[in-house]
């Protein structure tokens, strides 16, 4: 088999993550409802070698603010439906990265669409680590807790193209095993 060129939206993203000029183990928040921008945020975050922290815009302002102190959150990306939550949570939080979706017209936070067209058209390099999402508990019996997805799901591999590479190796050994 071939391998497929992945869309050039991807690289862009992942640039555009990139970009952002976090620290090291800074985590990155998506806080929206859902939407197309919230899957390519997903898979940008993860091909940028970053972790996901996915945050109910359901939540009060407060207890958003915990999760991303707790998550060691450095960046947020928000849709309109929950952009003033997200705004007043970062705040809360003292982080300032915050990109936004169909948010034009608003000056507390930077243009998601502006950040696509500023990345460059390379590929992303594949290299990096993948690093798995951040979830947090209800915390219906006290206060939330943060766990990464275990490897049974999210399997840990040495790079991203061996991350992506794996989903398809699954499928040519099913296939396999069919015929």
């Amino acid at each position: 088999s071939t391998a497929q060129t992945p869309p050039p939206w991807r690289a862009r993203a992942a640039w555009a993550i990139d970009g952002l000029s976090l620290p090291e183990d800074g985590r990155i928040a998506i806080i929206a409802e859902n939407a197309a921008e919230v899957l390519v945020a997903h898979v940008a975050i993860l091909i940028a070698g970053r972790s996901a922290v996915p945050v109910n815009y359901h939540l009060r302002v407060e207890e958003a603010a915990y999760l991303l102190q707790a998550g060691k959150v450095a960046a947020v990306l928000t849709g309109p439906e929950s952009a003033d939550m997200a705004v007043a949570a970062t705040k809360q939080a003292g982080i300032r990265n915050v990109l936004g979706w169909r948010c034009s017209g608003r000056n507390d936070l930077v243009s998601w669409e502006s950040a696509l067209e500023a990345a460059p058209d390379t590929a992303f390099s594949g290299d990096r680590s993948p690093r798995p999402p951040l979830m947090f508990t209800s915390g219906t019996t006290g206060v939330p807790k943060a766990i990464e997805l275990p490897q049974a799901m999210f399997p840990r591999t040495e790079t991203i193209d061996q991350h992506l590479a794996a989903p398809q190796q699954i499928h040519h050994r099913l296939a396999a095993d069919r015929a």
